[in-house]
């Protein structure tokens, strides 16, 4: 096949060697001249693409695409929360003959409040003014049933340790949250088993299913490790909870990579 990745970045770029690896031909966007030559030396055809300017894509890389994956955050200091998901629409409309389109969502969707989040959760109306809300339902209505939406948990693995989450901070609240992280390799396994039903799409949230304490998960971390103590406040507990059992039981997907298991991550 032929895949199209904007966004090679620390998740894009190890998906696009793993498809190379396999034999697929892969298409990849940045928004640096300097990581161009990196690209090409993985294997990459790549041009240069940024979703927040008025770029477009090469017509020829378009065309031939069977498959768009879409892995680019929102810009976190855009105040215009329409901008990102205006930006993504006017991407995917390049890819007219593009198959299947797959877009790396974020559970940061879901409120900042107590529940358990599954993938029909029902949102309120002003909790709709987000980016990626807007981002999801702009490329929702456009390409329907061609699009699988992917509500990734906080991410680690390949050199991104846990702990960095929470680096440099001090009197850290809600220390009885819930840890919901998902390994960068699941993620990439979980876009491959998607990839093998043509008739898979429609959102799903994915997220390592363990959920300990906050305080408990990094106090641990940081004793194996060997660092200053994480200096915990006493809060109102936000307990988010990231339900993952629509892709498990309907598409029988098996996480493999536990939120314990950091060998791949480091931590320097």
């Amino acid at each position: 096949m032929n895949i199209s990745i904007i966004g090679c970045g620390w998740l894009g770029l190890p998906l696009a060697k793993e498809f190379i690896r396999l034999g697929h031909t892969v298409y990849g966007s940045t928004m640096t001249q300097e990581k161009l030559k990196l690209m090409e030396k993985a294997g990459i055809t790549s041009f240069l693409f940024d979703i927040h300017g008025r770029e477009t894509v090469p017509a020829n890389i378009a065309d031939k695409t069977d498959i768009l994956i879409i892995t680019i955050p929102p810009k976190r200091k855009e105040k215009d929360w329409k901008k990102y998901g205006d930006g993504l629409k006017r991407l995917s409309r390049q890819f007219t003959k593009t198959k299947r389109v797959f877009f790396t969502s974020s559970i940061g969707i879901y409120p900042q409040k107590s529940a358990v989040y599954s993938e029909n959760f029902e949102f309120l109306e002003f909790e709709k003014e987000t980016h990626l809300f807007h981002a999801e339902q702009s490329l929702l209505t456009q390409l329907k049933d061609k699009l699988c939406v992917l509500r990734l948990g906080g991410l680690f693995g390949d050199q991104r340790h846990p702990v960095r989450y929470l680096a440099g901070r001090e009197n850290i609240e809600n220390p009885f949250g819930l840890v919901n992280l998902v390994h960068q390799k699941d993620v990439i396994r979980c876009i491959f088993h998607l990839l093998e039903n043509e008739d898979i799409n429609g959102i799903y949230n994915i997220v390592f299913p363990e959920h300990p304490w906050r305080k408990e998960y990094y106090t641990k971390l940081y004793r194996q490790h060997g660092l200053p103590a994480i200096q915990f406040v006493l809060s109102p507990t936000i307990e988010r909870r990231i339900d993952t059992s629509k892709i498990i039981r309907s598409q029988g997907f098996e996480f493999k990579h536990s939120i314990n298991d950091l060998s791949d991550c480091g931590i320097d």
